[in-house]
């Protein structure tokens, strides 16, 4: 893949939607502290594995993925699923459809492995997501919060799991939140070889949203 190829980004359904009975107001997760320049510049000095110049690439450069191998993936937040080479977004948002929390990780990660992390510190009376995210670490950590787990239960559980249908209705913000999203391109389609400056953008991205 050469450098002006794009990323296929994974979106729905990898987001919560956290309901509240009173008002509360939440505000985005600072960027991550700036780092140094000269370790980045030490990154993009490293040695390609391949000794041999490509073909038509300027100053016997490389594609993008051929100096980073699996590592390097990993850390930017690429990865292989049955789309393709992608990025997935994991998207906390509240009752409103606003965005509170964001995680970025290889498109081959499933949804429920962030989510644990995104609900840390949250307080809310329901968390409505989708049958990807019926974990029972997950539902038990949601009640030890004192929220009502609205998801779905899986097909191949043994046994079944009650749910408020009606209040899974609401879990079309998460989806209209993703359809705002992708009206950026530079979300829709990853330009981005760095995963900090994609997540750059789709922080600003989300401070739009609140200010609309």
């Amino acid at each position: 893949m050469s450098l002006e190829t794009f990323v296929i980004v994974s979106m729905p359904p990898s987001g919560i939607v956290l309901t509240y009975s009173r008002s509360a107001i939440s505000t985005l997760q600072p960027l991550e502290q700036t780092r140094d320049l000269a370790t980045d510049a030490a990154i993009v000095r490293g040695v390609c594995r391949f000794r041999e110049p490509a073909d038509r690439q300027y100053n016997g450069s490389c594609p993008c993925l051929c100096c980073w191998g699996k590592k390097g993936g990993l850390e930017q937040a690429l990865g292989r699923s049955r789309g393709g080479f992608s990025t997935k977004i994991h998207v906390l948002a509240d009752g409103l459809g606003n965005p509170l929390e964001l995680a970025l990780t290889g498109g081959q990660t499933h949804d429920v492995t962030q989510a644990l992390g995104l609900l840390i510190g949250k307080q809310a009376d329901r968390v409505i997501a989708d049958r990807s995210y019926d974990a029972d670490p997950l539902i038990e950590q949601i009640k030890q919060q004192g929220a009502e787990a609205v998801i779905p239960p899986r097909n191949n559980r043994k046994q079944g799991r009650a749910y408020d249908r009606h209040s899974y209705k609401e879990r079309h913000l998460i989806e209209c939140l993703f359809g705002k999203l992708k009206q950026y391109r530079r979300i829709f389609s990853r330009f981005d070889k760095q995963a900090r400056n994609y997540w750059s953008f789709l922080c600003f991205a989300c401070t739009l949203i609140w200010l609309r």
